[in-house]
């Protein structure tokens, strides 16, 4: 992550203890044959190997990359914008738009090669007697959504509640989605459910949130 997201040691640890935070407080509520945990490639891989692995795959994602659909490359290139901290380990911002582009182009790589070329991840989190959920359809996974009325990455996301006809629906809003949003009329409501910096509220807009509307 430091290396293509440009996030800081501290930051990725302080990451991880507040995922596990929020873990902790869904499984009380979770039936007792029900565990979540965190499985990081930390713990599978020496540093060594895990480097010299995701140099491989990095070689292997350049020849994939070139093969995709314009389209594709929109798709990914756009995944790879989204997880860069431009002002982070170092400052990013006074790149050129050449360096951004750059720095955008290996993110990509790294997002397409990550967990590909780790066998040793694969057989354990894809492996023949797992399930495997995610976000969106893909050919490997079960698509669930990150909300009933989301697809949206959670690490990207801002999580929101829209309220209309006597029922609250979580949703999780995109950066861009947020933009067009965070002006509109809305309630903040003072929330004390999970003892982390982002949960201190929640905003409620009494309406139905409908994107397809310009």
């Amino acid at each position: 992550m430091e290396q293509h997201d440009n996030l800081t040691t501290q930051e990725i640890k302080e990451y991880v203890v507040s995922f596990q935070i929020l873990l902790d407080e869904f499984s009380k509520y979770l039936p007792s044959n029900f565990k979540i945990k965190i499985l990081r490639d930390a713990d599978i891989y020496s540093r060594s190997e895990y480097f010299q692995r995701l140099e491989e795959g990095v070689e292997i994602a350049k020849k994939q990359y070139q093969e995709l659909t314009q389209e594709k490359k929109d798709h990914f290139d756009k995944l790879g914008r989204l997880n860069i901290k431009w002002k982070g380990k170092e400052d990013w911002t006074k790149l050129t738009e050449k360096e951004k582009n750059e720095k955008i182009y290996k993110g990509v790589l790294h997002e397409m090669s990550a967990t590909a070329n780790l066998p040793k991840v694969m057989s354990i989190v894809k492996s023949d007697d797992k399930v495997c959920l995610f976000t969106n359809p893909a050919p490997i996974f079960i698509a669930i959504g990150s909300t009933k009325t989301s697809v949206t990455k959670y690490w990207t996301g801002y999580g929101v509640l829209e309220y209309r006809n006597g029922k609250f629906y979580d949703r999780v809003l995109s950066p861009s989605q947020f933009e067009q949003l965070k002006n509109i009329q809305h309630d903040k409501v003072k929330t004390e459910l999970i003892n982390l910096s982002n949960f201190k509220e929640i905003w409620v807009y009494n309406k139905a949130i409908d994107f397809t509307k310009k």
